[in-house]
């Protein structure tokens, strides 16, 4: 990830990790709350810099996020919680049979074939187009 800071629109819950588990990121406190008294022009505070709590922690073979990432994804489409999600998979599969530099639409499947002594790789690409409310077009 770029050594920024990034913004989560969506509440999460105020975590504290269990001994022994690994702090991967922080929230940091934001400068003020949002109050009649005190107002940003933008959707967000910007941050004070000082971590208040933790983001993603991870204990074993289990990743937490404090934040429904997937859910702010589907809501904003933010790349970076996108690559988060990707990030914390790799650190719990380092060593995955298929990786790809593909575009995110490319759908990867492996399976293995016993019966026929084979391997089959199947790789589908598409962009559907939403013509009306009830189906997407491929």
């Amino acid at each position: 990830m770029e050594d920024t800071r990034y913004v989560i629109s969506q509440r999460g819950l105020e975590i504290k990790p269990l001994p022994g588990a690994q702090v991967l990121a922080h929230v940091e406190a934001v400068y003020f709350n949002r109050t009649w008294r005190h107002f940003c022009s933008h959707l967000y505070t910007p941050s004070s810099k000082r971590p208040a709590y933790p983001l993603i922690v991870r204990n074993g073979g289990v990743i937490y996020f404090a934040h429904p990432i997937c859910r702010g994804y589907d809501a904003q489409a933010q790349r970076w919680s996108k690559r988060l999600l990707r990030n914390a998979v790799e650190m719990l599969l380092p060593d995955s049979l298929v990786r790809h530099e593909g575009p995110s639409m490319l759908q990867v499947t492996f399976n293995h074939q016993a019966e026929h002594n084979r391997s089959v790789l199947h790789l589908l690409h598409y962009i559907p187009e939403r013509r009306c409310a009830a189906f997407d077009v491929i």
